[in-house]
């Protein structure tokens, strides 16, 4: 009945809710990458680039896409 009155579909809903642990995960690693790509920059005064970060990131942790940045 709440699926009529919001106007989806139960299938759309049930795949909502299903994939719900999953965006929680993403939103927490994303902040720790965050945190991650301030420190780095922070080191280096802020004075370089995406890439740089990226290299740099990526001698610590596993290798990210330097578009993640």
């Amino acid at each position: 009945m709440l699926c009529d009155i919001a106007g989806v579909h139960k299938s759309g809903y049930y795949a909502w809710e299903k994939g719900t642990p999953q965006r929680i995960n993403k939103k927490e690693d994303d902040a720790v990458l965050a945190e991650l790509i301030r420190t780095t920059s922070g080191k280096y005064l802020g004075k370089c680039g995406s890439l740089q970060v990226t290299m740099q990131i990526s001698k610590i942790e596993s290798p990210i896409n330097h578009k993640k940045v």
